[in-house]
């Protein structure tokens, strides 16, 4: 769906976005607005440049076009060859041989080779390193891999110790790439210096907290076949993408409709209506996979008690929760894996009636006597802020003693992936995939303290991960959905819709499930 102007922009609109201006750090105002910088509003800083270690969305944004994994996935969410062309997997799910893309070349000249990416494998599974990803690839959680293998200068050859029907989505995950990297990312003492890698565009500089700066690699040998999700043939039409920190949303809107910046991506519905009647704008709007949730921590000496966390599920009116808090835009998605996915059959549908009588009920059979919770949340994300409020309102209906607790977004995350919160209002960026959802609910604590360590659960997960076989698999994450709904280790509130707003000088700009912006194959105009 694409919104567009058909009236005179709203005077009151033009008059913020004047007053605004004020507020844009001084680098979006110094750069150069013309047909080869295109510049995107990020609503916060970058954490790492290393892919998969330290990362937010904002991150992957900004490395999907610095980086290429050997495999990603498609605009249906399938995965396909990336920095590899081909792909073999034995009879056996154990071993998988890839050949890289003829002409991979990095952005400092040298081409790329399978000693490479046997080189970035073996710095990925040193546990030093902080790869948040590593579960998948050490054991932990499904197939460890065995070895990784240089068969040729183009051929490399990863090995499993089990059965692994996930594994290439494992690898295609966008959240944690294992990019082919040149050794010299590195310096000498093995210190992170920044990605030099294989993509359309390369990594010029990071002002921590201001932009950071990508140029266009002119050496860039694309793959064949159409643009496809993070796939397929891919050019760099402007010589830089710019990307801007503005973390106050008002100001990212009138640095749009003033021109300062030409992409808004993930823009919160309130502020989409707004721009709908502004001629140099156009919004459009995509099917979500990130999920906003309330994420309960299962050790909290309080809500250990799986009968509060019950009660606190039934006290919310879910699709009216969804409804309210989505302008309209999206529907109440109880499950950990989007509508939009295969695997969501009807027992997904599933969830907590809406029963305050119920949840007053379990609260007083868990001996509940106004104990306070906080709930913490962020304005940095309005939509996170906004859910916390409509569920503080609709627990203290009940009696839950609620206190919002409105933190910075980068304090918020230091505490999440910390596991230091009782509930949190969160949203998971887009896992493309149903095992890579389930992926962020389930998980040991002792590696990832926010998860939900359910010894059931885990052996649920492992089975679906390991089988070939699609009935059984969707079995599993059957399950999986049904033991989450009595446990509630978290509530599922909706899949946000995806809304990028982009200035009408942009041509060929498309939204997409991932919901990063893709800034390959679009020019900018006059």
């Amino acid at each position: 769906m694409i919104w567009t102007r058909r009236n005179h922009a709203d005077g009151i609109l033009q008059l913020v976005a004047i007053a605004l201006l004020s507020y844009l750090p001084t680098n979006a105002l110094a750069a150069p607005r013309d047909t080869n910088e295109i510049r995107v509003a990020l609503t916060s800083d970058i954490r790492s440049s290393l892919p998969g270690v330290n990362r937010v969305s904002f991150t992957d944004d900004v490395l999907i076009h610095v980086v290429e994994p050997l495999v990603a996935h498609r605009d249906d969410l399938t995965v396909a060859p990336l920095a590899a062309e081909h792909v073999e997997v034995s009879d056996d799910l154990t071993q998988y041989r890839f050949t890289l893309r003829e002409g991979l070349r990095f952005h400092n000249g040298d081409l790329a080779t399978a000693a490479d990416v046997v080189y970035v494998w073996e710095r990925i599974l040193d546990p030093d390193t902080g790869f948040q990803c590593l579960p998948f690839f050490d054991g932990t959680t499904g197939a460890a891999v065995e070895s990784v293998l240089a068969e040729d200068e183009r051929t490399v050859l990863i090995s499993l110790d089990a059965p692994s029907a996930v594994f290439l989505e494992q690898l295609a995950y966008v959240q944690c790439p294992i990019a082919v990297l040149h050794r010299d990312s590195w310096d000498a003492d093995g210190n992170w210096v920044q990605p030099i890698g294989t993509g359309p565009y390369r990594f010029v500089e990071w002002k921590t907290g201001r932009y950071v700066l990508l140029q266009r690699f002119a050496d860039y040998v694309p793959s064949d076949g159409p643009a496809s999700g993070l796939v397929g043939h891919k050019v760099a039409h402007v010589e830089y993408l710019r990307f801007l920190v503005i973390p106050d949303v008002m100001a990212t809107v009138a640095a749009l409709v003033s021109g300062q910046i030409d992409v808004v991506p993930l823009l919160a519905p309130v502020n989409a209506l707004e721009l709908r009647r502004n001629r140099r704008v156009v919004a459009m709007d995509h099917e979500g996979l990130s999920r906003r949730t309330m994420l309960i921590q299962t050790d909290d000496p309080l809500l250990s008690d799986r009968r509060i966390r019950l009660a606190m599920a039934h006290a919310l009116d879910l699709e009216q929760f969804a409804d309210v808090a989505s302008l309209g835009l999206a529907r109440h998605n109880p499950s950990t894996i989007p509508r939009s996915d295969a695997m969501h059959t009807d027992v997904h549908d599933e969830s907590w009636p809406y029963d305050p009588d119920l949840a007053k009920h379990l609260l007083a059979d868990a001996g509940y006597d106004g104990e306070e919770i906080v709930l913490m949340t962020s304005r940095s994300e309005q939509a996170l802020f906004d859910l916390a409020m409509i569920a503080e309102a609709m627990w203290a209906k009940v009696g839950l003693n609620v206190r919002v607790q409105v933190l910075d977004f980068g304090t918020l995350l230091t505490r999440y992936f910390a596991g230091e919160f009782q509930v949190v209002s969160f949203e998971f960026s887009p896992r493309l995939t149903a095992i890579m959802n389930m992926h962020t609910l389930i998980g040991d604590k002792q590696v990832s303290p926010p998860r939900w360590d359910d010894p059931r659960a885990h052996a649920l997960l492992q089975q679906a991960s390991a089988t070939p076989d699609t009935a059984i698999r969707q079995a599993r994450l059957d399950d999986i959905h049904r033991l989450m709904l009595a446990e509630t280790p978290t509530i599922n509130v909706y899949n946000a819709p995806i809304i990028d707003a982009v200035s009408i000088k942009l041509d060929g700009y498309r939204p997409w499930a991932g919901a990063n912006p893709r800034l390959w194959n679009v020019r900018k105009g006059e």
